[in-house]
C-alpha cells in the first residue's frame, strides 16, 4: 500500500500528471504486487486462468467521465485499459460516423481494443498466476 501511495504521491508532487493519472499510477502498483487480488495474483476463474476487470472515473467541475474493462487477460495492467476507455469516450463521437465510444469493454474484444490503442500487454497467460493463486484454486476445485 506504501508504495501505491507513493508512486501516486510522486504523479502529484513531481506535477507529471492529474490526479486520475496519479490514481492509474497508484493501481499499478497494486495490479503487480501479487499480495494483492488484482493483476498479479488474482484469483484464477474456473478454467484456472486470471480474467480481471478495472474501473476509473473522474468527476470534474465541469465534467466526470467513465471508463471500464472486465474479464480481460492480455493487458498487463488493467487499470491501463480503464483509462484508455475513458479517454476515448472523453473524445465524444466519431465525426465521421456518429457512433458513441464505449464506457465499457469485455473480455477478448477489450483485449484486442487496449493493444490498438497501444495499451501494454503481456499475452502470456500465466504471468499473472503465482503459486498462491494456484494453491487456492487447487484447493477450490478439489471441494
Amino acid at each position: 500500500m506504501k508504495a501505491a501511495c507513493l508512486a501516486a504521491m510522486q504523479m502529484l508532487c513531481g506535477k507529471r500528471g492529474t490526479a486520475t493519472d496519479a490514481v492509474e499510477a497508484a493501481i499499478m502498483v497494486l495490479e503487480n504486487a501479487p499480495a494483492t487480488n488484482a493483476g498479479i495474483g488474482s484469483n484464477l476463474n474456473r478454467l484456472g486462468l486470471v480474467e480481471c476487470d478495472a474501473a476509473i472515473m473522474t468527476d470534474g467541475m465541469n465534467s466526470s467521465s467513465f471508463g471500464a474493462v472486465g474479464c480481460v487477460s492480455d493487458i498487463r495492467n488493467p487499470i491501463q485499459g480503464a483509462n484508455a476507455v475513458r479517454k476515448a469516450y472523453d473524445l465524444g463521437p466519431d465525426p465521421s460516423t456518429g457512433l458513441v465510444p464505449p464506457m465499457l469493454l469485455a473480455g477478448w474484444g477489450a483485449d484486442t481494443w487496449a493493444k490498438e490503442q497501444g495499451v501494454p500487454m503481456d499475452p502470456n497467460i500465466r504471468y499473472k498466476v503465482t503459486e498462491n493463486a494456484l494453491t487456492r484454486y487447487s484447493e477450490y476445485m478439489s471441494q
